[in-house]
Parts: C-alpha cells; structure tokens; sequence
C-alpha cells in the first residue's frame, strides 16, 4: 500500500503508452504536479485500482497534453472523496493531495477529449500572447521614470509565453509521431506474419 503514488510526475514530461496498472492502492496511482506534463495513448488501461482522488490526478498548474484510446474500470475505491472514474482535475486554490477532504475540482472521464489541451490540429498557428486590447478613456502620457519596463523588458516579455507555447506544441507533434510509429509498426507484424502462414501454406504442399 502507498500513502500519495504510485507514479509522481514532479514537474516533468510523462508519456505513458501500451500500460496496465491493475489493483493498486494508492491516494493516486498517477500524480501530476508542478506544471507537469501528461500525454496517454496506445490502448494504457486502469482497472481495480483502489484511490481516492481518482487513478489518474493533475493539479492546477499541470496539463492534460491529451489521453487518446486510454480505458479504465472499477477505480473508486471505498475511501474515494471525488467519486472520479477517470482524470481528475484539480481546481486552483484547493491542495487535494495534502487535504483531500477539501478537495475540489472537475472528473473527465475517459475518452472525454474536451478536457485535453491538444483538442485541435496542434500544428496550426497559435494565437499572439500579450496581444493589446483595446483601451478606454483617454491614454496616458508614458512614464519616463527608470523603474518602468524598457524595451529589453516588453520583448521578453512577449517571447517568453510565444516559446512556452511553442516547447508544448512540439512536444505534442512529437507524441502523435510516435503514436503513429506504434500503429505502423503494430500493422507491419500482424503483415510479416500473414506472410509467413502463406509461406508455410505453400512449402507443405510442394
């Protein structure tokens, strides 16, 4: 029995694929925190799995890159505070993990893709952080004062957010490849060995 998880993804980049996590006890059997990253795909399954806040949890700072072709069965377990079956997703403001009779926050269930963040092409152009708005009333004179964000400031400040954006769309092509790989590769050996019956075929009646 484990006290918090069974896999801790601390701020990191966790890729599950093709996985089983089967009768385990645990406050959660994945834990996504400190802005981490989740990506889940190629048939990963939970069943039996004995939580409290649901077999799979990411904090309010984490993300939900997107859980494709990923099941799950019977993981509420009878000291289950959020009666989730599924992903649970903390709401900021609330510590589940260390208070989760406090506990708040939304269950996507499985399959459920509008809680990811890649629920489109993740190859299409972003939308320009820091973009102006427009302003009411009338504009003030800028300040010269030298505590003010110079022009350095402002760039970094508009680069910053463009480059995060852009680190997790790269992240997301680069899944979606190697999903795609694992369907290839899963279709050319199912080929290699129709081929192989047909030889077999052949050289017995030869």
């Amino acid at each position: 029995e484990l006290n918090v998880a069974l896999v801790s993804n601390d701020g990191g980049f966790l890729d599950l694929t093709k996985c089983k996590f089967e009768s385990n006890k645990a406050a959660v059997i994945i834990a996504n925190v400190m802005s981490a990253k989740l990506a889940m795909y190629g048939a990963t399954h939970f069943v039996d799995n004995d939580d409290m806040i649901g077999p799979v949890f990411l904090d309010s700072t984490s993300t939900l890159l997107f859980h494709e072709k990923t099941t799950g069965e019977n993981n509420i377990g009878e000291n289950n505070v959020v009666r989730c079956e599924g992903i649970f997703l903390e709401q900021p403001g609330f510590d589940c993990l260390n208070e989760p009779e406090t506990c708040d926050g939304s269950c996507c269930q499985w399959g459920d893709t509008s809680c990811d963040f890649a629920r489109e092409d993740p190859t299409a152009p972003a939308p320009m952080p820091g973009a102006a708005s427009p302003s009411r009333g009338s504009q003030q004179p800028a300040s010269n004062s030298s505590g003010g964000c110079g022009a350095s400031c402002k760039t970094f400040a508009v680069l910053l957010p463009i480059i995060g954006v852009g680190a997790i769309v790269s992240s997301i092509i680069y899944l979606r490849r190697s999903r795609n790989r694992y369907d290839d590769d899963d279709g050319i050996s199912e080929d290699d060995e129709t081929s192989m019956q047909r030889q077999s075929g052949e050289s017995g009646f030869s």
